[in-house]
């Protein structure tokens, strides 16, 4: 079985284009830095249905066992200091379900 882990995030309007490219980019990229990663994929909501959450990301992990592993990787905390650091969430929720 895998893991899916979805994060859902509401961005502050005040962030800079520079530091969105930074953020997609490192995202999109977390598969050739933390093994336990298949594939990961961010980007914007294109619809009005998202209650304000305007960006999400998802992560396609091999387990349940790889989701502590991936939240403490240096590589993902590096992220989160950097998106936290310039302050652009406002606020974000997670959901992770299994696959067969």
């Amino acid at each position: 079985m895998g893991l899916i882990h979805i994060v859902l995030f509401k961005l502050k309007p005040t962030f800079s284009v520079q530091t969105f490219e930074q953020a997609s980019s490192s995202l999109n990229k977390m598969s050739s830095h933390i093994p336990q990663v298949k594939h990961s994929s961010f980007g914007k909501n294109l619809t009005q249905r998202g209650k304000g959450y305007t960006h999400a990301v998802v992560v396609e992990l091999g387990s349940m066992d790889d989701l502590p592993i991936y939240i403490d990787h240096p590589h993902h905390q590096a992220i989160l200091k950097d998106l936290k650091e310039v302050m652009i969430i406002e606020d974000s929720i997670a959901v992770d379900y299994e696959t067969s």
